[in-house]
């Protein structure tokens, strides 16, 4: 019955061993231990033991099961109701179809742009002049957002004037999607400036008046006053202009593109009630 006892000890630490924790290891060192003593006891004396050692082993097998609790099964994450998914950053290059016609860009906006490169060091400098953070990364994106939302201004005005093809619906409810987005880009570009709009201007016009604190001329300096203030404005002007040929486009692909041009405009002024 020991070496019986000592095997037992020896199979449960090798199939379980720490992985059973402490219980485990407890249990096969006093089933160990029980073994060695029923080796070296009399015969007379090892019935004395026999409950012993079968409520010991019970104990040894029984309670850590006991304990042990079955963890709960992992639940996939459902998102609190009402609640929208994250949505990816809206880029302005999204809005670029292959299809659209390239059209040179008008001469006041060339200008603008034109005004403003030459203008960006002095708009820098006043943002830095400023004691609170003041944010000039538009100073980097705002070109490609004037470019690529004048030439969708320019194919929206496009169809204006011509009925449009039933064959060419998928380009033109494309064209309107992008033309939105595009103008809702521009929207948060004025924005941006906007925000920061005031605090540039009369940081600007500190550096005018003690130019000793700056490299630029006063002609300069005020010169990026004023492109400022056309950046802005232009901006304004580009959502106003799309939104409303965007809108003209919608009317348009609702009654010249057949049963399918009445539903998607069915569809789109649903969506906006």
């Amino acid at each position: 019955m020991g070496y019986v006892l000592l095997l037992l000890a020896g199979f449960l630490f090798w199939k379980f061993g720490a992985k059973g924790g402490v219980p485990i290891m407890l249990g096969c060192t006093v089933v160990a231990l029980i073994g060695l003593v029923l080796i070296v006891l009399p015969p007379q004396d090892v019935n004395n033991l026999t409950v012993t050692v079968v409520a010991l082993i019970g104990l040894v097998l029984i309670v850590p099961q006991k304990g042990k609790r079955k963890a709960p099964p992992s639940q996939p994450y459902v998102p609190p109701k009402g609640s929208r998914p994250p949505q990816p950053r809206k880029r302005i290059e999204d809005c670029v179809s292959r299809e659209d016609v390239q059209y040179q860009l008008a001469y006041e906006t060339q200008r603008i742009i034109q005004h403003i490169e030459a203008s960006k060091e002095a708009i820098r400098q006043a943002a830095q002049e400023s004691d609170r953070a003041v944010n000039t990364a538009w100073l980097n994106s705002y070109e490609k957002v004037l470019r690529i939302s004048s030439n969708l201004d320019e194919n929206l005005k496009s169809y204006q004037s011509r009925n449009l093809e039933y064959s060419k619906f998928q380009y033109y409810t494309s064209l309107h999607f992008r033309s939105m987005l595009a103008a809702n880009i521009a929207h948060d570009e004025y924005q941006e400036i906007n925000r920061s709009f005031e605090t540039i201007n009369q940081l600007i016009v500190s550096m005018a008046k003690n130019q000793k604190r700056s490299r630029l001329s006063k002609s300069q300096i005020y010169s990026a006053k004023d492109a400022l203030k056309e950046l802005n404005r232009s901006l304004l002007n580009k959502v106003h202009e799309m939104n409303h040929q965007t809108g003209i486009l919608r009317d348009k692909i609702g009654a010249e593109c057949g049963e399918r041009g009445r539903k998607w405009y069915a569809d789109r002024m649903r969506n906006r009630v």
